[in-house]
């Protein structure tokens, strides 16, 4: 039986952290690897983007009574992280599964995706997300009569 532990709940990517829990040396490949074979026999093709969004809570529809729901917003590039190997941007184009596998890995080492804050508060806690899709990488508000 698999213990939950208090961080498996402060992180916003959950599937990354338990894969990582269970396998520490291979488990954020094989969790990006069963994303990306995911995402292709959904699809029906290869993935061609990796997106990467800065997500929040946001209030809407306050004359419905209010409700929270995520606001996706594109990362984009920033003129302090030059010298950065993996640069702040919202869409990196992928040709083959081998080179969105390891550009996967760069931005979870990059953005210490498995150590995020929670954004189920109003805490204004901001975390990134990171997926396989394709095309460019677009701000993605939340539907205001939900």
């Amino acid at each position: 039986m698999a213990t939950i532990t208090k961080r498996e709940f402060d992180v916003y990517n959950k599937g990354l952290y338990k894969s990582i829990e269970r396998n520490s040396r291979t488990g954020a490949a094989r969790y990006w690897l069963e994303i990306y074979n995911h995402n292709t026999k959904f699809d029906g093709k290869a993935p061609g983007a990796i997106h990467v969004h800065l997500v929040q809570q946001v209030y809407v529809s306050p004359a419905e009574g209010g409700t929270w729901d995520e606001r996706r917003d594109p990362i984009y590039n920033h003129d302090e992280h030059k010298d950065d190997q993996v640069k702040e941007v919202s869409t990196i184009i992928v040709h083959n599964k081998k080179q969105c596998i390891r550009e996967c890995l760069a931005l979870t080492e990059h953005h210490d995706l498995v150590n995020q804050p929670t954004i189920c508060t109003t805490a204004n806690h901001v975390a990134i997300d990171v997926t396989l899709d394709h095309g460019y990488c677009q701000t993605k508000l939340p539907d205001p009569y939900c």
